[in-house]
């Protein structure tokens, strides 16, 4: 008996460890990308084709759906679901109890209380390219100085939120969207809004975590298109109302201001008195934080002696992060050290720029000449093509190019100095430090010491030259590299200074080191501070409805998409 017993407890066991397995090894489904397409057409309605690619595997989902909020605006016209050509069957209104195979295959409408659900069968388990198509009336509406809308067109909160979304509007008449008779804005998302090709295109930069969305609120001309539908409010009202919360900024105080609003402005003060009161305390724990943090660089700069080899393993991207996020490095000092770097491996080369105008006021002008593309450094390639593009078709890089091509492109500057971020970021991962952006001191680990040790001891040996040999000075290839290290540590200047002191006899090849740092800095500098020029002009020109990167909050007020979706 008691061996049935235990039979029977194994066997039960078993099968709770295979569901167990089961459960822990099922995937929640996906969309790892979401195209859409919308087509504004004359009456305002728009015409909304999402593909989703993704996987969905999930066998305990059985359709696909997203939540509409109407306002008691929206009207759905029509809705299709087709994949590979194949189109599914709209039955109308839609069962969400009915069971797998009673809607493979299908499509339809369920109601809700504040809207309406577009539904569809998941149909096979398995990755799928699914083609959503609605058509939507008064989308678009008719402001009385103006047409437009505030749209979400990804919804928050879904199961299956996509990594990846592309969205373009444009006009059926054909009309190009431009800067000249739209304003636009996206909220809900890392990435831009442009105009580009006569339409709209937002597109995300990074992946959508589960509480981001996208939103798109943009104006047309008057006599752009004449929607059907006039909205009871201004399109000034709907601009502050989506605002609200957003990297924008709230709209301005309405003018009409007098006795009636004493109470609501009395409450201003007070909210704007507790916003104010928590930005200080917040203030005081930045500025504590800070003094804490160079507190534990000094102390480790003075823990960590002379390290004569490479910090980080001679990972430049690691220095960057690890160093940038102590402040021992200067933000966007990876583009000057990457450019040196090019310059040592042969790259670029220093040449006399005889065609600039200083010049003829006597001054030695450097430029710069594409000699080879970089091998087996795929961030070095990334730079060496920026600046192949800068300087031209004759390959060589004159002085006011880098700049004013970063001003023009300030957004392709900015991603190099986050990719090489992101590389030093993976470095800290694998290494399993605690060091990030803005870190607190009490949050170091020995580990985490240990790293920034090698960069302040690193920094300590370049500055101590009664430690350098005869020998270490031969070794060329070594000090090119050290110096690459030195510029990001903003020391390289002054160790060439101390270099021709020491070591007359090596003064050629310290005049080459000289003239190649002096050359990279007046780049450098020059194409930054470009990058922070346009970065500015672009946060101004986003706010004013020129396009730009979109904010992360905002868009309340809108129509279309509310929040959840994706499988059940």
């Amino acid at each position: 008996m008691r061996k049935i017993y235990k039979m029977m407890i194994a066997v039960f066991a078993f099968f709770i460890l295979v569901g167990i397995g089961q459960t822990q090894a099922k995937a929640a489904n996906h969309v790892s990308d979401m195209d859409i397409d919308v087509t504004i057409h004359d009456d305002g309605s728009i015409t909304v084709v999402q593909v989703w690619t993704g996987d969905f595997s999930d066998t305990d989902t059985t359709e696909n759906y997203i939540p509409m909020v109407d306002g008691g605006v929206l009207e759905l016209e029509s809705f299709s679901v087709s994949e590979n050509g194949q189109e599914y069957i709209n039955i109308g209104d839609w069962d969400i109890d009915a069971d797998f195979d009673e809607k493979a295959g299908k499509c339809g409408v369920n109601d809700t209380d504040d809207g309406f659900e577009l539904c569809w069968g998941i149909t096979e388990y398995g990755t799928h390219s699914y083609e959503v198509t609605y058509t939507m009336a008064n989308a678009v509406m008719e402001f009385g100085d103006c047409v437009g809308t505030n749209y979400r067109f990804v919804n928050s909160g879904m199961s299956t939120t996509p990594t990846a979304v592309d969205l373009k509007i444009s006009l059926e008449n054909k009309t190009a969207i431009t800067d000249e008779i739209a304003d636009i804005w996206g909220f809900g998302y890392d990435g831009m809004i442009e105009f580009e090709d006569g339409c709209i295109h937002a597109y995300t930069e990074s992946d959508i975590d589960e509480d981001g969305y996208m939103t798109i609120l943009f104006s047309l001309e008057e006599g752009t298109i004449t929607p059907t539908y006039t909205s009871d409010k201004t399109f000034d009202e709907v601009e502050e109302t989506a605002k609200e919360g957003s990297d924008y900024g709230a709209g301005e105080m309405d003018d009409d201001f007098g006795v009636d609003d004493v109470l609501s402005f009395g409450a201003f003060f007070i909210y704007f008195g507790i916003i104010i009161l928590v930005a200080i305390v917040g203030f005081v724990k930045r500025q504590i934080n800070l003094r804490q943090r160079e507190k534990l660089v000094k102390s480790i700069k003075q823990e960590a002696g002379y390290y004569r080899e490479l910090p980080n393993e001679g990972n430049l991207e690691a220095t960057y992060y690890l160093g940038e996020s102590a402040g021992i490095i200067k933000e966007g000092d990876i583009i000057g050290a990457r450019m040196l770097k090019l310059v040592m491996d042969g790259c670029l080369e220093v040449v006399e720029d005889t065609t600039s105008r200083r010049v003829l006021r006597g001054k030695n002008v450097k430029a710069l000449k594409l000699v080879h593309e970089p091998k087996d450094d795929p961030l070095g390639l990334k730079l060496y093509n920026i600046i192949k593009v800068a300087a031209g078709s004759d390959a060589i890089l004159q002085e006011k190019e880098l700049p004013t091509y970063s001003k023009k492109n300030s957004s392709r500057i900015r991603k190099y100095i986050t990719n090489c971020s992101s590389k030093g970021m993976q470095y800290a991962l694998d290494k399993q430090l605690s060091i990030r952006k803005n870190f607190k001191a009490k949050q170091i680990t020995q580990k985490d010491r240990e790293e920034l040790g090698q960069i302040l001891g690193f920094k300590n040996y370049l500055e101590e030259f009664s430690l350098i040999s005869e020998r270490e000075m031969q070794e060329v290839s070594i000090w090119q590299e050290y110096l690459v290290f030195a510029y990001l540590l903003g020391i390289a200047q002054e160790v060439v200074k101390e270099l021709k002191k020491h070591y007359p006899q090596f003064i050629s090849e310290i005049e080459y080191y000289d003239a190649s740092i002096s050359c990279v800095y007046f780049y450098h500098c020059h194409t930054y501070s470009a990058l922070a020029a346009a970065e500015a002009a672009e946060r101004a020109a986003a706010n004013a409805g020129s396009g730009g990167h979109a904010s992360f909050g905002g868009g309340g007020g809108s129509f279309g998409g509310g929040g959840g979706g994706g499988s059940r």
